[in-house]
């Protein structure tokens, strides 16, 4: 089933804003074309019969393959180092930019 709609470029603008994206005008005039394909393949996809497939949580066989819940002292960072290349900081934590739609 086809989807016949094709994003325009204000939508992928919009979803990129949401992404926190930067595009290049190519890329916001190359893109409706290209997402609105991925949407039609999606769209294929929910076509497939899978009301009686099994959910698959795992392929590889492994079972209880977890580490032990320790903390790596040598791969830690100090707040000042985590903090260290934010844009902008205050009291100790990363402040960004909230976007609403």
């Amino acid at each position: 089933m086809k989807n016949n709609k094709k994003l325009t470029s204000e939508e992928v603008k919009h979803v990129a804003g949401l992404a926190n994206l930067p595009l290049s005008e190519k890329e916001t005039k190359d893109f409706p074309e290209k997402l609105s394909e991925t949407i039609d393949y999606i769209d294929q996809l929910k076509e497939i019969p899978a009301e009686n497939t099994p959910p698959t949580y795992q392929v590889t066989g492994k079972t209880n393959a977890w580490r032990s819940d320790k903390s790596d002292s040598c791969r830690l960072l100090s707040p000042q180092e985590a903090l260290a290349n934010a844009k902008k900081t205050h009291n100790g934590f990363f402040v960004t930019k909230v976007k609403w739609s």
